[in-house]
């Protein structure tokens, strides 16, 4: 049986079912007295063996449409999941904060003694690899380790398990760019307190000696920026707003003050 459309398969079936109607005639024929001959019973088999065929075709047909709804099935289901999965995506896509935390390594800056030997008690170590002689192999300029610790951004949830008479208006984007101010005011003055004093002009000697004057027996070990400082160096405008994001930032541990003398310091905690 070759039937490509379901008009071909309905043609098909009829023809069967009028065939079948003769044989019904035959057999009333056949049933009556003197009535039964060869050909006729050679008709009968003939569409006894075509109702079979035809028996054979249905049951695969049904088998077919079984499978394919299966089929059909298992690919609504993995329609819905993609469809799920592209809702999420569009979420986030639409959703993604400009700044994302980052887990920083703060590098201990404690000398090591091999710098403070003298010059002639340091040992030479010799290359003694030949491919190295060759200039085959590549040499890496160690990174420079920041002046001072390096505050880490705030998450989502650190964010939003604040309380919300802290965040007021606040966004998460206005939480961290508060941070990046905090991270550039730090590393603003740490990196003038870390230059020899012989090597800065009269400005920042003078700017070096305000920061020395800020500190006190409480800040001993400590990294701190002002609100002069944030001002300056972080492009922070110090107003609610940036007063908000300081004490979320005390609120999440990111820092804390010290006060005396009429100023706060802002200590970064590490």
């Amino acid at each position: 049986m070759e039937c490509h459309t379901l008009n071909e398969l309905k043609t098909h079936f009829e023809v069967k079912l009028t065939s079948l109607a003769t044989c019904m005639d035959l057999v009333s024929i056949a049933s009556e007295p003197y009535g039964v001959r060869s050909e006729c019973h050679e008709q009968l088999n003939m569409m006894e063996r075509d109702l079979c065929d035809a028996e054979s075709a249905v049951a695969r047909i049904r088998e077919w449409v079984k499978e394919h709804q299966g089929k059909l099935q298992a690919a609504q289901v993995l329609y819905e999941n993609l469809k799920e999965l592209n809702s999420r995506l569009s979420h986030m896509q639409h959703n993604l904060p400009e700044r994302l935390p980052a887990n920083h390594q703060h590098v201990q800056r404690q000398p090591s003694q091999e710098n403070h030997l003298p010059l002639q008690s340091k040992p030479v170590i010799e290359n003694t690899n030949q491919n190295t002689r060759h200039g085959s192999s590549t040499s890496t300029k160690p990174v420079k380790p920041p002046p001072a610790p390096i505050m880490d951004l705030v998450t989502v949830p650190e964010f939003e398990d604040a309380p919300k008479y802290m965040k007021g208006r606040m966004t998460y984007d206005n939480i961290n760019g508060a941070v990046e101010g905090f991270n550039t005011a730090m590393e603003v003055k740490y990196r003038l307190m870390k230059r020899p004093r012989s090597a800065l002009n009269d400005r920042d000697r003078k700017q070096y000696q305000k920061y020395k004057e800020q500190e006190n027996k409480n800040t001993k070990g400590t990294f701190f920026v002002t609100e002069d400082d944030l001002r300056r160096h972080g492009s922070l405008k110090m107003d609610s707003t940036a007063r908000a994001a300081l004490t979320i930032l005390r609120h999440c541990g990111r820092m804390r003050e010290i006060r005396g003398g009429g100023l706060i310091r802002y200590v970064v905690i590490h």
